[in-house]
């Protein structure tokens, strides 16, 4: 390869890693303005995975449909996502999410229906967040049979925990996760 074409390679392929570092950086960026807002906001679906790999420190199956999201910031980070998705991507939250020192317990008609009676909110506080950002990610009154996974008691240790609820049915995925 003469100099001349080995001088233009090199720039082409410094150039590349340019745009990428730029792209990168500012994935970063935004989710910093996340974080310093205290209030909870609306991700726009391209921000929603490197807001989730933030608060997580992991990814969402590869397949995800109708992916949402509601980010909080602060000084204890969390965020709220739903997304359908097929039976390899439910297989993949069960085993990253339902490791050692987390409850799984299952959740039939009956469980449901006393939980819409009782007025328990699954993810508390949730519903007034979302009428007030104008979504609705979560309606608990139209989820069907699952499996709930709950890692943490609330208190905080620095530490991930998280709310998982997953609608087998409609192989639908709700997942809030904070860090305290």
């Amino acid at each position: 390869m003469s100099k001349r074409k080995w001088c233009i390679a090199l720039f082409v392929g410094v150039g590349l890693l340019i745009l990428v570092g730029l792209v990168m950086a500012w994935d970063l960026v935004v989710i910093a303005y996340y974080v310093n807002m205290e209030r909870a906001r609306v991700v726009p679906t391209k921000r929603i995975r490197p807001a989730f790999r933030f608060v997580v420190g992991g990814d969402l199956p590869e397949k995800t449909e109708g992916l949402g999201a509601i980010f909080w910031g602060g000084r204890d980070p969390a965020i709220f996502v739903k997304f359908r998705t097929n039976p390899e991507g439910i297989a993949y939250v069960l085993e990253t999410f339902g490791g050692s020192g987390v409850e799984s317990e299952p959740f039939d008609a009956d469980d449901l229906r006393v939980l819409r009676a009782s007025g328990w909110e699954m993810f508390g506080g949730l519903s007034r967040v979302q009428e007030r950002l104008g979504v609705q990610l979560f309606d608990q009154d139209s989820i069907g049979p699952g499996r709930r996974l709950l890692k943490g008691d609330g208190r905080r240790n620095s530490e991930l925990q998280y709310l998982i609820f997953i609608d087998e049915q409609k192989r639908t995925v709700y997942i809030k996760a904070w860090l305290t």
